[in-house]
């Protein structure tokens, strides 16, 4: 039942499993018709005192496993009502791991994936469809895909900003001509601000997103210091990738409002002007922007389940897609 397609529709659990949360969805895929994204949710981990990859791992494995039970809950409850059975039969699943657990290799053409992650989590969704088609991608292979959304014809260098790493790629006309990690992501500011402006995790968002002016803020300071830790880090893993070319724009993937608070950031630093090009651009895409390509989401959809939901339409469509 769950491996059956009908009507040459799918109904795809999508995965999306980075370092600091994990994602889970449904998307349904119908020829002429945009992809519905639906029953998401998202698993954030607790802030580490620490980063250790196998603690770090451990608590992934936790909330992957917890995250795809929740699902096949939703997908039975949808398969009971006669006028939603097909939207709770799964077709196959498509698993986006993010840095440290999937990255891009350039000079081989494919994926790196961890074998430890990859294991666990096909077995997990076997446990929930079995013999289900998997697919592995990485998190740069639905976001370069994503990028597309914001057509340009200049040298971009697309930043990723994820938990505890942000992803740097490097994309020109014929495609991905480097691509980079920085260790350093949006918990640090999170961090920073908990620790030294005495912020909640529920309040920060709306320091964020009244940062626009932030001399007139009580949290002018801890701001500034976070901001120059993320370019501190951020523009050596620029400058190893630009003897490849010399980005003319930059695009930052992120959830808002932390992608717009990024970008005041490096705008903001002029030591960052040596590594684009003069008159070089700076755009934000968030779920905001890609909404419009979706038949059907949430209020407000997650921006990594959204990518991956295009991700895999393109695959459907037959487009080709990745980095």
């Amino acid at each position: 039942m769950f491996g059956k397609k009908h009507s040459g529709e799918q109904n795809v659990i999508l995965l999306d499993v980075e370092n600091a949360s994990v994602g889970v969805a449904l998307v349904h895929l119908a020829e002429g018709s945009a992809p519905v994204l639906f029953a998401e949710q998202r698993t954030l981990l607790a802030l580490p005192r620490t980063l250790q990859s196998d603690s770090i791992a451990k608590q992934i494995e936790a909330a992957a496993h917890e995250a795809l039970l929740q699902l096949s809950l939703v997908a039975a409850r949808l398969r009971i009502n006669d006028k939603t059975t097909e939207r709770g039969a799964f077709t196959n699943a498509a698993v986006f791991l993010g840095a440290p657990w999937g990255v891009p290799n350039l000079a081989l053409g494919k994926a790196g994936f961890s074998p430890h992650m990859q294991n666990f989590l096909t077995t997990e969704i076997e446990a929930v469809a079995q013999d289900l088609p998997l697919s592995f991608y990485t998190s740069a292979d639905s976001a370069t895909y994503g990028s597309r959304f914001l057509p340009t014809d200049c040298i971009v260098l697309v930043a990723i900003l994820r938990g505890e790493i942000t992803e740097l790629i490097l994309l020109g006309e014929s495609g991905a001509l480097g691509y980079a990690t920085v260790p350093i992501g949006f918990r640090s500011v999170y961090r920073t601000l908990q620790t030294h402006a005495g912020l909640s995790l529920a309040e920060i968002p709306a320091v964020l997103a009244l940062a626009k002016h932030p001399v007139d803020s009580p949290y002018y300071e801890p701001l500034e210091a976070v901001g120059r830790h993320m370019v501190e880090f951020f523009a050596p893993g620029v400058e190893a990738l630009i003897h490849n070319g010399v980005p003319q724009s930059l695009l930052i993937i992120a959830d808002e409002p932390l992608g717009s608070w990024f970008a005041r950031t490096l705008e903001g630093d002029s030591s960052l002007e040596t590594l684009f090009a003069s008159g070089s651009t700076m755009r934000t895409l968030g779920s905001h922007t890609l909404v419009a390509h979706l038949a059907g989401h949430a209020a407000t959809p997650d921006l990594h389940l959204t990518l991956g939901a295009l991700f895999v339409h393109g695959k459907h469509l037959g487009a080709s897609a990745g980095i």
